[in-house]
């Protein structure tokens, strides 16, 4: 029994309405990009120039930066996002001059949700709501995208299983079950020649690791705080003491320094992407609205005041203020058994 069946909120669910909320999220995947006749271009002398023969390498790269910088995909805005700019469109280039799929690399987690409850620790390698999401964003820019980009684009969705191994003892064969389920879901959803997964252990092995640790100067340990206590015992699953948390934080540091390195090898040219800007990566809405990691908790379904479904992240920080009820529906893919469905409690 996973922790989303854990809580049975007390209220009456409109499945209808939520069916119809669910079908909306599917039906761009029964959507044809436009360069395969599928969708009309968007009209407008802005809209049509990007789609015309006799574009500059400087035209359609500058295009494609503004589609990844849109409020749809990116929460930044222009200017903040403008430090990019430069390593983006030389990507955009280089990809150009080959006359190949312009590769981008999306880090999404470790292959498993955190736990949202601190209470009863337990982490969920389940595909669900968020993972739904993140391939709809994705067909939603490879949309705009293949109005721009002439040889259209592949996702690549890293997931850095070995780094949660090493560091919060997350079972390896959990989750590649967890990337075998993502994958089956890309290939239900149509997704395959758009989306795959990459998986880290998949791609390093443990004495990766062993030889890029050997010699590094260990980091000095000191007591972890409440908050850094809090997300060992979320990511790992599990119940710990300061002390052991304060262990698993240096082990952090180091393995995710290795994990980043290596990673930089496999995306180097190509367009990287995180959830969270960093200083050298832009960031990527994984859900629409969204400006967080799912794999920091679960992509829910919350309720605004006039009853419309919209998708948060609930997590260990807000948890407590909830009711969740996990609920199946007949129009979900196979690869997710339920949604959750979240409300603030009175």
């Amino acid at each position: 029994m996973n922790q989303a069946q854990l809580i049975d909120a007390c209220w009456e669910i409109d499945k209808l309405s939520l069916e119809n909320y669910i079908s909306s999220i599917l039906a761009i995947f029964n959507r044809k990009c436009p360069k395969d006749g599928g969708l009309a271009a968007p009209t407008g002398n802005e809209q049509a120039g990007l789609t015309e023969s006799g574009l500059t390498e400087s035209e359609i790269s500058r295009n494609l930066f503004r589609v990844l910088t849109s409020s749809e995909f990116n929460y930044l805005g222009k200017g903040r996002s403008a430090c990019y700019k430069e390593g983006i469109e030389r990507a955009v280039i280089s990809s150009l001059r080959q006359n190949k799929p312009l590769d981008i690399y999306l880090d999404l987690g470790g292959g498993y949700h955190a736990s949202m409850d601190l209470k009863n620790p337990v982490s969920v390698f389940d595909t669900g709501l968020g993972e739904l999401l993140v391939l709809h964003q994705i067909k939603a820019f490879a949309e705009r995208a293949d109005l721009v980009y002439p040889y259209g684009i592949r996702f690549h969705i890293i997931i850095d299983n070995m780094c949660a191994n090493l560091v919060n003892g997350i079972p390896l064969e959990r989750t590649l079950d967890y990337c075998s389920k993502f994958r089956s879901l890309i290939s239900s959803l149509g997704m395959s020649d758009l989306a795959d997964i990459v998986a880290e252990s998949e791609n390093f092995d443990r004495a990766s690791y062993d030889r890029a640790v050997i010699g590094k100067k260990e980091a000095s340990l000191c007591l972890p705080t409440r908050q850094q206590h809090e997300n060992v015992m979320r990511f790992s699953g599990k119940k710990c003491t300061l002390g052991e948390s304060m262990m698993m934080i240096q082990r952090y540091k180091g393995i995710i320094e290795v994990s980043e390195s290596l990673l930089a090898n496999m995306v180097k040219g190509s367009i990287h992407l995180t959830q969270r800007h960093t200083d050298s990566t832009i960031c990527f809405r994984a859900f629409p609205g969204g400006d967080s990691r799912i794999q920091c908790g679960q992509v829910v379904v919350g309720y605004t005041k006039e009853t419309k479904e919209y998708p948060f992240l609930l997590t260990s920080r807000c948890f407590e203020k909830y009711g969740i009820k996990p609920v199946a529906l007949p129009s979900l893919p196979d690869e997710i058994p339920y949604i959750i469905v979240a409300r603030r409690k009175m």
